[in-house]
């Protein structure tokens, strides 16, 4: 049997509302294999915060090619072009959304940690002092849930989301409404309360706490749309996509990047202006006095249907009208989840000291 042909394959990781792998080069060649982008300087960044999930993925995808030929962990290697290419594109395929990417998260814990009274600060880093990878203040905290998808002790991709149906043009029907994330708050902030809990649990649960604070507000963890195009539902947004400059994006990805405020890393190195501006644009009002998850999931279910589809059509440009509203309620979103977060840290801090 004839052995299959070897190239040179160069792998390079993209960073953005997702983590993508990619091949840019076959012996030289530019590769773009089925990640819609046309720009090879897009390619060449590489954001530290997800490094270790994608050097997680090369290490099975090696082990996957064992005995097959070498591949080398790292930014190069060398495998079986038709092999490679059938891992990548299911891996592709297969990625779970996430909700705001790490910088819309970091961006909610800011927003906490700005309200944050000193002894409420002093317990988040007692608490968090003991978490299994070092996360010793909120901003590190919030995207670690994110960062930890390759390790099932940790892994709960249930818990990130609650799909509750959006019927946007078909007759309404029952459908069942699947995600986990109102039980995970609960679990995390019982974990938080519990005297008896181990310090490691309970730094994981406040890991969880400010993650999924943030994700309940992204409008498009808590609605899944059901169309003609979509009979099933297109999973949050995340099968259907539109045009972005000139690029098919996922509409579940653009509000991931706060309507593009931080789409693929822009804005990286500037998230405490931004803060400072959000913070003066959306300062705190009543609202951050709702203390219900179940009522935060239906605001942003509400959201889904005025703003997140009002006026989208798959495989269409989003307009700049859209663009601008997306990233008004993404930047007011995050600021309230941010308030919440530190009213409920607040409270917490509060029940720890006075057993």
């Amino acid at each position: 049997m004839r052995a299959p042909a070897r190239h040179k394959c160069t792998v390079y990781f993209l960073t953005g509302p997702k983590t993508i792998f990619a091949v840019l080069e076959k012996d030289g060649n530019l590769l773009e294999e089925g990640v819609g982008l046309s720009k090879p300087e897009e390619f060449h960044r590489v954001l530290d915060d997800n490094v270790p999930t994608a050097i997680s993925w090369l290490r099975g995808v090696r082990d996957w090619l064992e005995g097959v030929h070498a591949f080398d962990i790292g930014f190069g290697g060398s495998c079986p072009m038709s092999i490679f290419r059938c891992l990548l594109l299911a891996c592709l395929l297969t990625l779970p959304a996430l909700a705001w990417n790490d910088e819309g998260h970091r961006t909610v814990a800011l927003v906490a940690e700005r309200q944050l009274s000193p002894r409420a600060r002093q317990w988040v880093t007692d608490v968090l002092r003991a978490h299994p990878h070092g996360a010793g203040n909120l901003s590190e905290a919030a995207g670690w849930p994110d960062r930890v998808r390759d390790m099932p002790e940790y892994h709960h991709q249930s818990w990130h989301y609650i799909n509750i149906p959006l019927f946007l043009d078909p007759p309404e029907r029952d459908v069942e409404v699947t995600g986990d994330i109102l039980p995970a708050l609960n679990r995390a902030t019982r974990t938080l309360k519990d005297k008896h809990a181990s310090a490691n649990d309970k730094a994981i649960a406040l890991a969880w706490l400010v993650h999924l604070v943030g994700d309940i507000h992204q409008p498009l963890h808590a609605a899944n749309g059901y169309s003609s195009e979509f009979p099933e539902g297109d999973r949050g947004g995340g099968l259907l996509k539109v045009v972005l400059g000139q690029e098919p994006v996922k509409l579940h990805s653009f509000w991931d990047a706060a309507g593009g405020l931080y789409w693929r890393g822009a804005n990286h190195g500037r998230l405490d202006a931004i803060v400072d501006d959000l913070l003066r644009a959306h300062p705190v009002d009543t609202r951050a006095e709702v203390r219900t998850p179940s009522k935060w999931a239906d605001e942003s279910h509400q959201l889904a249907s005025d703003v997140v589809y009002a006026g989208v059509v798959a495989g269409q440009p989003l307009s700049p009208e859209y663009i601008a509203k997306a990233r008004e309620v993404s930047q007011d979103r995050m600021a309230l989840a941010g308030y919440r977060l530190a009213s409920l840290i607040e409270r917490l801090a509060a029940a720890d000291a006075h057993p």
